[in-house]
């Protein structure tokens, strides 16, 4: 059995011209609307579910099955298990374990290879908009409601008593410890300022 998959956007709904020439029949034609960073493909996976060994799938090109290097990766592996052939019509490539396995095989190997570099890259330029971000003075993590009656409660008692600890102050203002912490660095920098003045200066 021989199947198309289509995949389109919604703000560019016009898909007739992907699988131009191949007269496929309207039921063996599967089609998703989504963006190609949607994850959720629900005609992609309905025909995943039916092919069986022998069958071939026709596709526009590589970016029309897959989000990324690892969506694609997962994709075509489940595809040449199962004995299917996929022909990207616009890289001119037919993918299949039946045909050519040592082709097919190196062509998963670089794939997954892509897939481990691209992870890597998106890490790391994840941890570089967070590194930014923090010198921007964005602070991460579960936003508190800390009310100004709480922020004042904790510098009335770092001020008045020196015998309670940033924990002690932090269980009865509600206050977390973090933030007691940056009240009371800034309470030390202000009375440094008072006592010497030159250095606000």
């Amino acid at each position: 059995m021989e199947y198309g998959y289509i995949r389109h956007s919604p703000a560019l709904p016009y898909a007739e011209d992907q699988l131009l020439g191949l007269h496929l029949p309207k039921e063996a034609i599967f089609e998703d609307v989504c963006s190609i960073k949607d994850s959720a493909r629900p005609n992609r996976q309905r025909l995943l579910d039916i092919m069986q060994n022998g069958d071939i799938i026709h596709v526009q090109s590589l970016d029309r099955i897959a989000r990324n290097v690892k969506d694609l990766l997962q994709t075509l592996t489940t595809i040449t298990n199962k004995g299917v052939t996929i022909h990207f019509i616009k890289e001119d490539l037919t993918i299949s374990q039946n045909i050519n396995s040592e082709i097919t095989s190196t062509i998963l190997n670089t794939l997954d290879f892509l897939s481990i570099w691209e992870r890597t890259l998106l890490r790391e330029l994840q941890e570089e908009g967070k590194q930014a971000a923090r010198l921007a003075g964005k602070h991460f993590g579960r936003p508190t409601n800390i009310t100004d009656a709480q922020k004042d409660e904790v510098k009335r008692l770092i001020l008045e008593d020196n015998n309670k600890s940033i924990l002690q102050i932090s269980k009865e203002t509600g206050v977390p410890r973090t933030t007691c912490y940056r009240i009371k660095d800034a309470l030390k920098s202000q009375l440094e300022n008072k006592q010497n003045p030159s250095l606000s200066r």
